[in-house]
Order: C-alpha cells, then sequence, then structure tokens
C-alpha cells in the first residue's frame, strides 16, 4: 500500500512540475522583456508555486521557522543541501530577498526555467572542475546582489547529500562572498527530510516526508571579522539543528 501512494504522488507530481517550469520559462522571458525586477518577481512567483502547490502533490508537509524574522536584504543565506528541491522552499519563504544561488553550468541550458534564470538572472554558473572559475562566478553574483538589494543563498557542502549527512562546509565560495558583501549579515538555513522523498531518484518520490526548514538567528557582520570562524559558526548552526531535530523525534 506504501508503495501505491509513493508512486501516486509521484506521478501527480512528476507532470505539475514538468508543465510550471516550461510556463515560467515563457512567463521569465516575457518578464525580462520588461525589466529585471519583472524577471525576479516572475521567478519568486514560480518558486512560490512550486513549494506551496506542486511539491505538496507528493504528500511533502513543509515546516517552516524563523522566516518572519529576517533582516532585510541583502543577506547571504548559507544553507546545507538534500535535494533540487529545497531551494524553492528556500526562495518561497525569503520573498522580497529574490534569492541568487549557485548551481552548476551543465543546468545552463535545455533545462526549462532553470536555465534562463541562470543566464539572465544573475545567478552564478560554476564549473564544478575549475576552483579559479567557480569563485570568480560567485564574487561576481555577490557585487551584483550588493548592487541591487537582493539577496544570495550558497550550499558549502559544495553538493546534495543523498544519505541526509552533513558534509563539511568548503570554504571559498562562502568566503568570497563574504568578502563583497561585507555589510550582509549571515543567515543559517537548516532543512532536514527532503533527503528521504528523493533517496531512490524519484522512482518512487517517497510519499508523506516531513520537511523541516529553519532560519536560524543572523549572525551579524565587523570590521576585522574572523571569517572563517563567521562560516563555522553557521555549520554549527546548521549541524545543531538538525542533530536536535532528529534526536527529537522518529522519522517520518
Amino acid at each position: 500500500m506504501r508503495l501505491l501512494l509513493d508512486w501516486f504522488g509521484t506521478l501527480l507530481f512528476v507532470p505539475a512540475f514538468g508543465a510550471t517550469m516550461v510556463c515560467f520559462d515563457v512567463v521569465q522571458r516575457l518578464a525580462l522583456l520588461v525589466s529585471r525586477e519583472a524577471h525576479d518577481r516572475s521567478l519568486f512567483a514560480m518558486q512560490w508555486v512550486l513549494a506551496h502547490f506542486v511539491l505538496p502533490l507528493s504528500g511533502m508537509r513543509i515546516e517552516v521557522d524563523g522566516a518572519a524574522l529576517l533582516p532585510p536584504p541583502p543577506v547571504i543565506f548559507v544553507a546545507n543541501h538534500q535535494a533540487m528541491f529545497d531551494m524553492p522552499i528556500f526562495a518561497a519563504w525569503t520573498g522580497r530577498h529574490f534569492l541568487k544561488y549557485v548551481a552548476k553550468k551543465e543546468l545552463a541550458h535545455g533545462v526549462p526555467s532553470i536555465s534562463i534564470a541562470m543566464r539572465r538572472g544573475g545567478l552564478a554558473s560554476i564549473d564544478r572542475k575549475n576552483r579559479a572559475q567557480a569563485v570568480a562566478a560567485i564574487r561576481a553574483m555577490g557585487v551584483e546582489a550588493e548592487q541591487r538589494r537582493v539577496s544570495v543563498l550558497i550550499f558549502p557542502e559544495g553538493t546534495r547529500a543523498w544519505d541526509g549527512a552533513l558534509k563539511p562546509f568548503k570554504p571559498a565560495g562562502t568566503l568570497a562572498l563574504l568578502e563583497v558583501m561585507p555589510d550582509a549579515p549571515v543567515v543559517p538555513i537548516a532543512i532536514d527530510g527532503m533527503w528521504r522523498v528523493v533517496a531512490r531518484r524519484m522512482k518512487p518520490m517517497l510519499w508523506g516526508q516531513r520537511i523541516r526548514v529553519r532560519f536560524c538567528p543572523s549572525l551579524p557582520r565587523a570590521e576585522g571579522e574572523d571569517r572563517e570562524g563567521l562560516l563555522r559558526q553557521a555549520e554549527a548552526a546548521i549541524g545543531t539543528t538538525i542533530a536536535d531535530w532528529r534526536a527529537e523525534a522518529p522519522r517520518t
């Protein structure tokens, strides 16, 4: 019976997800004819629809804490990464921040909505095999975000955690953002449960998973700060949050 539910949710989700991405690919292209701000809003609208209407088709129960207490943009959001669906949840609950984020260069072509957002939306397209290029792209994203008063999101683990285990943070990209956005507070984001949804590579997705997200208290900036220490604080906040969640109740 559980497997039937898993496949039922997957078969609802996949076409809805695909249709949303195709439709908003057109919306984004039209918005770009108007202004960058219009494009920001169209991208946010897509992510809001995905988070509130499409992802729940797989039975996800999304619980978010701390979003009401976020500082104004620009902010550097530092998060752990469990699946490609993390991003629309983070974006949907940060609203006016109009998150810009890092994505691998392979997604810059041929993927509805994602590719146009990467090429025209101020995201950082990185080559994972070229550290210098990746850091330069992240720096450029941060400079533009600072100028436009929008926020950035980075996943310092470098890749998604298929098994849910928090990977050690790689500092280079985050340190680059801290350098070019010296006044932006740092907000750690913890997410858990999403890795179980895609544990079988969506063949099928697991039905009814509880997805927990917490926007942790912001970490203020200061002249002469220890930037590596700041990143370690963010990593500790995320790790502690996930450990507390897993200790308080059985996984569902």
